[in-house]
C-alpha cells in the first residue's frame, strides 16, 4: 500500500504538504529490443510491490494558477515539458512540437494524501508547489552529474532534442532526490515520518484506476556493471549459422538470444529484482556501437535497426564475431545478417 500521511510537522514529509508518492509514468515504454509494449514486472520478486492507484480527485475550478507559484522561477529554470500551455514560447509554434511536449509532460506526477494527483507542470502552478522541498521540484537548477546520460524516452537517439534530454535529466534527478530523502527519514530514530513512495506505472491517465509498482529508488548503471546486469536480466547472445553445415559460419547467419528475453528491461532502464530499484542502462548505446562498426566495415545499410545486413564472405562474419566478443554485447534485440553466398575460405 502507498504510505499513509505522517504526523511529524517538522519532517520533510510534512513540509511536502502530505506528499504520499512521486510517480514515473511510462505509457510508451517498450520491452528492450522489441516493439512490444513494456508491462509492469510480474515475477515473484515484485508481486508484493504492486499497488492500485485510484483515480485522482478532480482539480477544483481556480485551484491551478495561471502562472508558476514562485515568481522567482525563470523560464530557463523549468524544463519546456513542464511549461504551461499559456506560457509564450517560440518553440511552441508548431502543432507537432506541442503534441510531442504534451505527450512527455505527464510522465512525472505527484500524489497527495487527499487523493489529488498532479503532473509536474500542474504542481508548479498549484499552491502545494510552494510547500514541496526544492530538491523534489521539477526544476533545472539541481541536475545531478550522474543523470547526465539518463534517457527515459522511448524515441531513437537521433530523435531526442535538447529539451527532451533536459527534461529526462530533471525527472531522474527528482527521483534520485526522493530516494535520498527517504534514506534520511529511515535513519531518523524518531519514527514520526513516513517515506515518500516511488511508483512506476505504464499508464499516465491519472483520472483512471491503474496499477503501479513500488520501487526503492533509481540508479545509473556503471559501465563495468553492464555485462553482469545483462546476464541477470536474461540477455545472452550468440551467433548461429542458418546453413545446413552446423560446423561453419557461411551463408546466412543470425545473432539471437541464447535465453529468454529481458521482460523486466525497457529500452533505457531495467528493474533490479535484488535491490528493487529502477536502473538506467546503456545497452542500446552499446548495440548502436556494434551497428556503427558494421556500418563502417560493410556500408551505411548495415546500420539499419533490426534490418537485414549484407555481409560479404567469411572474413566479414569473423569481424562481426570478434567485435561482439570484444565489446561483450549481450543485447535483447534481433539482428539478422546475410552473406552473398560466399563459402568459408
Amino acid at each position: 500500500m502507498v504510505p499513509s500521511p505522517p504526523n511529524d510537522s517538522n519532517s520533510v514529509q510534512s513540509q511536502s504538504t502530505d506528499l504520499k508518492a512521486i510517480i514515473l509514468a511510462q505509457p510508451n515504454a517498450r520491452i528492450f529490443g522489441s516493439s512490444a509494449s513494456f508491462i509492469i514486472p510480474r515475477s515473484d520478486a515484485w508481486k508484493d510491490r504492486r499497488v492500485t492507484l485510484p483515480p485522482s480527485r478532480e482539480i477544483a475550478p481556480g485551484e491551478l494558477l495561471d502562472q508558476w507559484v514562485s515568481p522567482a522561477w525563470r523560464a530557463s529554470d523549468v524544463p519546456l515539458t513542464f511549461h504551461s500551455e499559456n506560457t509564450p514560447m517560440s518553440s511552441r509554434g508548431m502543432m507537432s512540437m506541442m503534441e510531442w511536449v504534451n505527450e512527455e509532460a505527464v510522465v512525472l506526477q505527484y500524489l497527495f494524501g487527499d487523493g489529488l494527483c498532479l503532473t509536474a507542470g500542474e504542481l508548479l502552478r498549484h499552491p502545494r508547489g510552494r510547500s514541496i522541498p526544492r530538491l523534489l521540484l521539477p526544476l533545472a537548477l539541481q541536475i545531478r552529474p550522474e543523470a547526465a546520460g539518463v534517457s527515459l524516452a522511448h524515441r531513437p537517439t537521433n530523435m531526442r532534442p535538447q529539451w527532451l534530454i533536459h527534461s529526462d535529466q530533471v525527472i531522474a534527478t527528482v527521483l534520485m532526490a526522493a530516494e535520498r530523502v527517504n534514506r534520511g527519514l529511515m535513519a531518523d530514530d524518531s519514527g514520526g515520518s513516513e517515506t515518500i513512495s516511488l511508483l512506476f506505472t505504464t499508464s499516465a491517465d491519472k483520472n483512471s484506476e491503474r496499477t503501479a509498482l513500488r520501487i526503492e529508488g533509481v540508479g545509473v548503471e556503471k559501465p563495468e556493471d553492464a555485462d553482469q546486469s545483462q546476464i541477470r536480466s536474461g540477455v545472452e547472445w550468440r551467433v548461429n549459422s542458418l546453413e545446413e553445415a552446423e560446423s561453419s559460419y557461411r551463408g546466412k547467419v543470425i545473432l539471437e538470444a541464447a535465453s529468454g528475453g529481458p521482460s523486466e528491461a525497457a529500452d533505457t532502464y531495467r528493474f533490479d529484482e535484488t535491490t528493487h530499484r529502477l536502473m538506467f542502462h546503456s545497452w542500446r548505446d552499446r548495440l548502436d556501437g556494434v551497428r556503427a562498426f558494421l556500418s563502417s566495415n560493410l556500408g551505411p545499410e548495415a546500420a539499419a535497426t533490426g534490418g537485414r545486413l549484407e555481409i560479404t564472405g567469411h572474413s566479414q562474419i569473423q569481424a562481426l564475431l570478434e567485435e561482439l566478443k570484444k565489446s561483450k554485447v549481450r543485447q535483447k534485440t534481433e539482428l539478422t545478417a546475410f552473406t552473398s553466398n560466399q563459402n568459408r575460405s
